[in-house]
């Protein structure tokens, strides 16, 4: 998938770079881009594209708006990969339940539950819990009275909105 992106980025791209940079698209977006980390790569998907991948290409193309139309013609193109991807799972999933004899009526009737927790586990999750129940006993007084930051007390930096959040 990572692959057939940067394919497609490198064909938008192409389209709109002048002849005398042809031979740098290539080596700018498949090897020196930052999306061939997975990390960047994810977050692209999400459409958050890097500032240093759009400063590339917007150099490639030397304009900001051909920069932003061949990123988004990108992510429209891989937007209807993954739809025919997902079509076609759906596809072949409902073969399977064909082919398995499953039905609507086997569906509705089969009632799904989750799996008993062992004990262990029940015990586990208690002592989260009830631990959960000291921290804040012990420690919300002092942090209404201002005498420790929220931060502090579980020796983790926690901005203000993760923390109103909880």
């Amino acid at each position: 998938m990572k692959s057939q992106f940067l394919d497609i980025l490198t064909q938008q791209t192409l389209i709109h770079t002048p002849p005398h940079l042809y031979n740098l698209v290539h080596t700018t977006i498949q090897d020196d881009s930052l999306l061939i980390h997975d990390y960047y790569f994810k977050q692209a998907i999400k459409g958050a594209v890097h500032k240093d991948t759009f400063q590339a290409i917007s150099k490639l193309t030397q304009s900001n708006s051909i920069a932003s139309n061949c990123i988004q013609n990108a992510y429209r193109q891989l937007k209807e990969i993954l739809y025919s991807r997902w079509v076609q799972r759906c596809e072949s999933f409902l073969q399977w339940e064909l082919k398995n004899n499953i039905t609507q009526k086997i569906k509705k009737t089969t009632k799904y539950t989750a799996s008993p927790m062992s004990q262990n586990i029940k015990d586990i999750d208690f002592f989260y819990k009830s631990q959960f129940i000291h921290l804040v006993n012990t420690f919300i007084p002092k942090f209404i009275e201002g005498d420790t930051q929220i931060f502090s007390i579980l020796r983790l930096n926690f901005s203000a909105s993760i923390a109103l959040a909880c």
